[in-house]
This record gives C-alpha cells, structure tokens and sequence, in this order.
C-alpha cells in the first residue's frame, strides 16, 4: 500500500546509511572533532549517500500520486483522504530533500570540526524528526480502508489497524531534540531502532500484500 515509503524509505535509506556508515546513527553525544573525523573518514559514501537520498525524495512523488489513485477505488470514500495521502507525501518528499541538501553541504568543503558539527545535527534532526507526514499519510490510508462498507473491501483491513499503530512508534522521535543520550536521541532504542524498526516493518508487510 504505502509504495512510496517503499521505495523512497527501504529502497534508498538503506544504500544511505551503508555508504556512509550511518548504521548504528552517529550518537549526538560526539564532540566536533569525533564528529568532523567521521564524515572525513566517510566523504565519498556521504557523497553517494546524498546523492541516493535526492533521488529519493523524487521518487516520493510519483508512487504517492499510485497510493492516491488506489484509495480512490475505495466505494463511497472521502476524497480529502486521498489528497490527505498525497499531500503528506508530498511533504515527506521535501524532507528528505531538505535533509540530502545537509548530508552534501557536510563534505562540499572542509568547514573544520564545529561547522560540520551543526550541518551534521541539521541533518540528522531533520531526517530522524519527520514523522509527522507518515503519521498523517498512515491514517489517512487507516481511515479510508475502515470506510469501506463494500461486501469485498479494496483493501484487507489489517492494513488498516498496521498503518494506525506503526506512526505511534515513531512519535518517539519528536523530543531527540532535547537528548543527547537515551531512549530518546536520535540513536536510542526508542526514537531510532523501534520506531523505524516497526516503520520498516509495517512497508515489509505492506509491500507483500501489494504482491499477493
């Protein structure tokens, strides 16, 4: 169902954290100079990095404007649900953007340890931070299979019930703002490894009920 996360979430944050060994995220406890020797250490897979998660954000698009056309097949449906849809994405789509022009400003010159240090929390506050638009591009997807009344629904509701929890678990990245250790940094149990973990879990589940 939610193809654009597929591709622009499993497909191309995967070859971004591999390339520019972000996985485990770097902790936001490093100081300048730890922080600035990584991407040093790292420049042609940040480089690469960026340049797939451009991409991606590209690739946003084009799949939410399918998942908008899908749920329109839906009998009887609120057409705000599918501009609700696509119009999330489309806001994901700027995020990503927004965080791909960061990770590329990070080794474009060498700004010595504290200015990388800012481009490197830019980054990694605005990719881990943009749950919102999933949030409502989820339940916007939930609402409209709950509203099929049809005798064979367009969609399993399962997929409904999946789309409503799997944003709660990222809502945990809303304080990394405030910790630079803990469940609730960036790289914590709760904020990074359950949230996405559920996230990318729910668009396994997903994805294999699109090739059923």
């Amino acid at each position: 169902m939610t193809i654009s996360r597929t591709f622009s979430g499993t497909a191309m944050r995967r070859p971004l954290v591999r390339s520019g060994d972000f996985l485990p995220p770097i902790p936001p406890s490093w100081d300048a100079d730890k922080v600035y020797s990584h991407y040093q250490g790292h420049k042609k897979g940040v480089q690469a990095g960026a340049a797939l998660m451009l991409i991606s954000s590209g690739l946003c698009l084009p799949y939410g404007a399918v998942i908008s056309k899908q749920l329109r097949s839906i009998n009887g449906i609120d057409p705000i649900l599918c501009d609700l849809s696509l119009a999330a994405c489309a806001v994901a789509s700027v995020t990503i953007m927004m965080s791909a022009s960061f990770l590329g400003l990070i080794t474009f010159r060498d700004y010595g340890p504290e200015l990388t240090l800012l481009l490197s929390d830019l980054f990694w506050i605005t990719i881990v931070m943009q749950w919102p638009p999933l949030w409502i591009q989820s339940w916007s997807i939930s609402w409209a299979i709950l509203s099929d009344r049809s005798p064979t629904p367009a969609f399993p509701r399962s997929l409904a019930f999946l789309n409503f929890i799997a944003p709660l678990a990222l809502s945990s990245a809303t304080a990394i703002h405030l910790y630079h250790h803990g469940p609730y940094a960036w790289n914590g149990a709760l904020s990074f490894w359950f949230g996405f973990g559920l996230f990318f879990a729910q668009v396994a589940v997903e994805f294999d009920e699109q090739t059923n």
